[in-house]
């Protein structure tokens, strides 16, 4: 029988770090944050006056919702957020001085991404997926701006003056681009026009003159973008010399900037103050939910320093550039700031737009970088600002731009700009309340809304949506810890029938140390004895300089002796890396090595390609060396370039190629796969007169053309994306694939964080043939169908293998 499990339904916690957003005020004073779903403030600076200032963080929500999406108003009196408090997220505003709520949104739709005009007047979000809104603070009003596609990522920026919205969409082949529009009313004019199917982080540069943001495919290769809203005047260095020897400043000089009058084109006349004060710097924000990284734009400056009320004086402003949008050629004034190796992230510009802060994943490290974003240093390079392994996030400038806040592994820390020095983390402290027994419905509620509104099926595969939820609620309502909630959340969703989907939590792979030894199983099984049977090529026992030999026996681990009742799994707990003594007895004699063990996501991936290796062998054999063999272990950009690596070795002098996906879990890179298989040559390229040693032209641009034939191998547990490319392969008349029918899991699939931290996956894009046959529910065919008894490997056969070998030698001609 199973002991019940200790559970403390209403909590206290007392959170640090572990924050899932963070923002700064206007004025550098304050900073917002939330722990768990609820919104907490405190002083910027805690280390000013630290018996006054230390101590727990002032508490905006107590509630068992979610509160996300924060952000200041321009007078850093109030916050403006989403809450789901009443059932679908909302629009509200909280006043700090009079510490009253006010909600200012209330349909069933669902509203995300909030953004505060630099003006105070308006609040900009997002409603559905097809919407921009616009809510007057003083009318108190909601209307509609403009319609959009807001299917995945999204975003929103306001221009410095208030006047214009940019906001990131998809256009009609999915693809995100950006798209501004006039507050005046008028239709939204689409910008940039890339190819790329995520984009995110946008901001309006504070100067008015410029936008970035984050544009990617599916994969590891990110890149920040910059499109300057006109074309960018030159900076002359003899202007600046002259300036030298001006006797003082001049009056405000009258510049007219194009009008309305030219469709193409927005005209103003503005003053242009010959000096320019500085102003508080813009601040973006970190999404909460993965889907929707956050951004927002500082109010200008009007060329003065302008009182603010008692309570909150402003510091000095910069002046905002006026909007002047010159739409003809602005496709060509985009251009990208970080090379595809650098996977760039933006998420701040500085209050004087001429740094961008961003994260960048460099050899596998997450750091922060900064950027010059001005003429004169447009030829210096990014220079890393931090260098260590935590996550980080929520980048922002403090508002004179000589510091920067952001959340470090969850924790609010602050640094000089540009040093990157003295760096300080604070000490704030929310004291979040946890009710589990109101958390849980919250939970529920929110894993049932997610897919309300973004399940790939509107019919909900024939289920009356509401109904299951009703269905299951009383389930939820009996819950006594988290497992059993996400047991009902998984049964609810089991309802949809379809793959891709359910709650957890991420996974830990334990501390058990493996050695890479395997032992005899039925001398193991008769006697309790561990033999050596093999070691398992690249581990740890093949390393040393005498691995163990089939046969010894392995009868202590750090002298502690192998007996019956000894567990060697228990000898080898916390071991991963340190030094582990083996005691062997062979015929002959007793020896010792001495090992270092591996965690067991390394031990997996060594007992993967133990196994590739032996198929490997097993296809050179029984073709006598005229085929190679590549075996794809998921979908995934890292296991694409192990597929090239092992492609490049197994193609060297075969008449063929094996392509084998069976066991693949799914991913994204079929369509690489599938290009790489489709080359043909066209053309030849040489060195002098040796044109009969010619190779493919493509070559030498660092193209590989295989130019040889191929089989794939599949199985009933290939899924997903693997799918997609057994399907493509066939329709694309590459070759024959063999097998057994695909395992029918086809849905293009996001995850979403809940409130307790697990993830849903949400199946959002259908995948259809031409015909419009679902993928989804139905296996891909095979065009030779070989099954795998039981056991079979263990005799040393694979029947599927043997059927790809004969049909690829009979393509190629001739047989084994």
């Amino acid at each position: 029988m199973r002991a019940d499990v200790k559970y403390t339904p209403v909590r206290v916690e007392h959170w640090q770090r572990g924050f899932s957003e963070l923002r700064t005020s206007p004025d550098g004073k304050k900073l917002a944050f939330v722990a768990r779903g609820d919104i907490f403030v405190d002083f910027a600076d805690k280390e000013t006056d630290r018996e006054l200032r230390q101590g727990p963080s002032f508490r905006v929500t107590d509630t068992p919702a979610r509160e996300q999406q924060i952000n200041w108003t321009p007078d850093s009196r109030s916050l403006v957020y989403i809450s789901d408090r009443h059932g679908e997220d909302e629009v509200f505003h909280y006043d700090l001085v009079e510490r009253s709520e006010t909600r200012l949104t209330d349909d069933p739709i669902a509203k995300r991404l909030p953004r505060i005009s630099p003006d105070g007047k308006y609040v900009a979000y997002i409603r559905g997926h097809d919407a921009v809104w616009l809510y007057d603070l003083a009318a108190k009003t909601a209307r509609e701006l403009v319609k959009g596609r807001f299917v995945f990522n999204a975003d929103l920026a306001w221009s410095p003056d208030s006047r214009w919205l940019a906001f990131l969409a998809q256009d009609p082949r999915y693809f995100s681009n950006v798209w501004v529009a006039p507050i005046s009313g008028g239709a939204a004019r689409q910008i940039t026009f890339l190819s790329n199917i995520s984009g995110h982080n946008l901001l309006w540069a504070p100067d008015g003159r410029f936008l970035i943001f984050t544009t990617e495919q599916y994969r590891a290769e990110a890149q920040i973008v910059r499109v300057d809203l006109r074309p960018p005047a030159p900076i002359f260095r003899e202007t600046e010399f002259e300036r030298l020897f001006d006797p003082g400043p001049r009056p405000a000089e009258k510049v007219e900037v194009e009008t309305p009058e030219s469709p193409a084109v927005e005209k103003i006349e503005v003053e242009t103050p010959q000096t320019h004060p500085e102003t508080p710097e813009s601040k973006p924000v970190d999404a909460a939910a993965e889907s929707d990284k956050q951004s927002v734009r500082e109010p200008p400056g009007d060329g003065a320093k302008k009182p603010a009320p008692e309570s909150d004086q402003l510091g000095d402003q910069f002046p905002a550039a006026p909007p002047d949008i010159s739409f003809v050629g602005i496709e060509r004034r985009l251009h990208f700031l970080t090379p595809t190796q650098m996977d760039a992230v933006a998420y701040a510009i500085s209050p004087d737009s001429k740094n961008l802060l961003f994260m960048a994943q460099v050899a596998g490290k997450g750091n922060i970088w900064t950027l010059p974003l001005d003429e004169p240093r447009s030829d210096q390079p990014p220079r890393q600002i931090t260098a260590s392994d935590s996550f980080k996030s929520a980048l922002q400038f403090t508002s004179d731009g000589k510091a920067f806040f952001y959340l470090d592994d969850g924790q609010i820390t602050w640094r000089k700009f540009p040093s990157g020095n003295d760096i300080t983390r604070l000490a704030v402290r929310a004291e979040v309340n946890v009710d589990f027994h109101q958390e849980k419905h919250q939970i529920f509620n929110e894993a049932w809304r997610l897919l309300r509104d973004s399940f790939y099926d509107p019919t909900f595969r024939g289920q009356d949506w509401a109904a299951v939820r009703d269905r299951f609620a009383p389930l939820v309502a009996g819950a006594t810890s988290s497992q059993e909630l996400h047991i009902v959340i998984n049964l609810m969703v089991g309802e949809l029938r379809a793959s891709h989907l359910g709650s957890r939590f991420a996974g830990w792979s334990g501390n058990d140390g493996y050695l890479g030894i395997l032992f005899d199983p039925a001398e193991q099984h008769r006697s309790g004895r561990l033999i050596v049977q093999r070691v398992i090529q690249d581990s740890p026992a093949a390393l040393v300089d005498q691995p163990p030999r089939s046969g010894e026996e392995l009868i202590a681990v750090d002298a502690n002796r192998l007996e019956p009742g000894v567990s060697l799994d228990r000898l080898l707990k916390r071991s991963i890396g340190r030094r582990v003594r083996l005691m062997l007895r062979g015929r002959e004699a007793e020896r010792r090595i001495d090992v270092r063990p591996v965690d067991a996501d390394a031990y997996a991936d060594l007992r993967y390609r133990d196994w590739v290796t032996a198929n490997e062998d097993y296809v050179h054999r029984i073709s006598r060396g005229r085929l190679g063999y590549v075996h794809i272990e998921e979908m995934s950009y890292g296991a694409y370039q192990r597929f090239l690596l092992d492609l490049d070795t197994e193609t060297h002098g075969k008449d063929g190629v094996i392509v084998d996906v069976r066991y693949n879990s799914g991913g994204h890179t079929a369509t690489f796969i599938l290009d790489l298989l489709a080359r043909r040559s066209a053309l030849r390229s040489g060195f002098r007169e040796q044109f009969g040693a010619a190779m493919d032209a493509g070559h030498m641009a660092g193209n590989r053309i295989l130019n040889k034939p191929t089989v794939l191998v599949t199985n009933e547990r290939s899924m997903s994306n693997t799918e997609m490319l057994s399907e493509s392969y066939r329709r694309l008349g590459l070759g024959k694939v063999v097998g057994q029918p695909t395992a029918g899991a086809v849905i293009w699939t996001h995850s979403a964080r809940l409130l307790d931290g697990a993830l849903l996956s949400i199946p959002r894009f259908f995948v259809v043939t031409p015909e419009g046959e679902d993928l989804e529910g139905v296996g891909r065919p095979v065009d030779i169908t070989v099954d795998r008894p039981l056991g079979e490997w263990a005799h040393g056969r694979d029947r599927q293998l043997d059927a790809a070998v004969a049909a690829l030698l009979d393509e190629a001609g001739g047989t084994a």
